[in-house]
């Protein structure tokens, strides 16, 4: 989860804009300049890096001079509506466009994808795309897309053989089989797909607008009972606290077709104390819904072929809604990051996966919610690995 926020995997997006790097020479955050330094190197660019002779982590004056016409003539250039280059590089959907360039698709997430894409001016122009690590994408450089030559990674990539009468503004190339990229008619929605806004981890949830679903009965568990009793009650603290708002909290039964539709949903307790969950663990292939990837009883919770022991130990996950496949489901959780973590918001990033399995036999504290049995992902299809 480090590479969700580390700048240097993210360093190709930096050349769509002119970037400026300031170090006071004896500034000890001069390193981080070092490092991106070393990152535009091994990409064949240099970054433009101005040390003040002398500072510390302040400004010296020429060097300052020096920043502001620079800054002052990139203004005066400007930026072209329609960017003949652009570079595109993510680790997650999460982030994903950049000007007319769009990865909808990635082959593996947590892995390095990059586009690079450039038009050719011409009678009828190319555009030529570059992929890495990402299966579906969509360009709208032009208004009419049928109007461009179309390559990715050396291959001509031909438009849909019936031709609507009105020009799209956009292609959507998914990658076949045949390892090669063909144009869609449509970015297609059979079966779930990590997608941007549903690709995981558990954080990612909170980024949008959510209900907090509290239990309305009590687990036949005594210690699942009080640790969700715990760590809701600490969870709603930390979003007042530590992210300065009040979340949206309703009771199970409470919980309507219209909230269902609207928010992710963050519940909280057991199958036999929140109805919800009660009733999202329940559903299979024969309901019609994608159902959660998890059995949970009294005795026995089985996440994929892997069993655990219900009477001490509890799952953690973040999955599309079978009930709204466009919305989140979680399942007793906030954002994953401690008290342990706040001492710099450089550790406030995501501590857990798609999925965990805690031992709640041991108590939580400042770094973790118990005692940590596994975390993983789920894979592009949301399907257990």
């Amino acid at each position: 989860m480090w590479g969700m926020y580390d700048v240097p995997g993210y360093v190709r997006n930096l050349f769509n804009v002119p970037v400026i790097a300031y170090s006071g020479e004896l500034d000890k955050q001069i390193q981080a300049a070092r490092v991106m330094e070393e990152a535009y190197l091994h990409h064949g660019r240099r970054l433009t890096h101005i040390i003040g002779p002398g500072m510390g982590h302040s400004y010296h004056k020429d060097s300052l001079a020096d920043i502001l016409s620079r800054l002052a003539e990139a203004v005066d250039r400007g930026q072209a509506a329609r960017p003949t280059h652009v570079h595109l590089q993510t680790r997650t959907l999460r982030y994903n466009k950049v000007h007319w360039v769009q990865a909808l698709r990635l082959e593996h997430h947590w892995q390095e994808a990059r586009i690079d894409a450039r038009i050719i001016p011409n009678q009828k122009p190319v555009v030529e795309v570059t992929t890495q690590n990402v299966t579906m994408l969509e360009l709208t450089p032009f208004e009419d897309m049928y109007a461009a030559t179309i390559s990715v990674n050396g291959r001509s990539v031909k438009p849909p053989g019936v031709l609507k009468l009105k020009a799209p503004a956009r292609a959507i190339l998914s990658k076949g089989s045949d390892g090669e990229f063909h144009w869609l008619q449509k970015a297609t929605a059979d079966g779930l797909a990590k997608r941007h806004g549903l690709q995981g981890p558990i954080d990612d949830a909170f980024l949008s607008p959510f209900l907090v679903v509290v239990p309305s009965g009590t687990s036949s568990n005594p210690l699942a009972e009080r640790w969700v009793g715990f760590e809701l009650d600490h969870f709603l603290h930390r979003w007042e606290s530590l992210y300065r708002g009040h979340a949206r909290v309703k009771p199970d039964k409470d919980v309507t077709a219209e909230d269902i539709q609207q928010y992710n949903l963050v519940l909280w307790g057991t199958p036999d104390s929140n109805s919800l969950i009660h009733r999202l663990t329940s559903l299979g292939p024969r309901d019609g819904n994608h159902a959660l990837p998890i059995q949970w009883s009294d005795q026995v919770l089985q996440l994929g072929n892997q069993q655990y022991d219900a009477s001490t130990q509890m799952p953690i996950l973040v999955y599309p809604n079978p009930l709204n496949p466009d919305r989140y489901v979680v399942i007793n959780s906030g954002p994953t990051h401690r008290e342990g973590h706040d001492r710099t918001n450089s550790l406030q990033n995501p501590k857990l996966l798609d999925w965990a399995i805690i031992d709640m036999s041991q108590l939580p504290d400042r770094e973790s919610a118990g005692k940590l049995l596994g975390t993983g992902l789920f894979d592009e299809s949301w399907q257990l690995r």
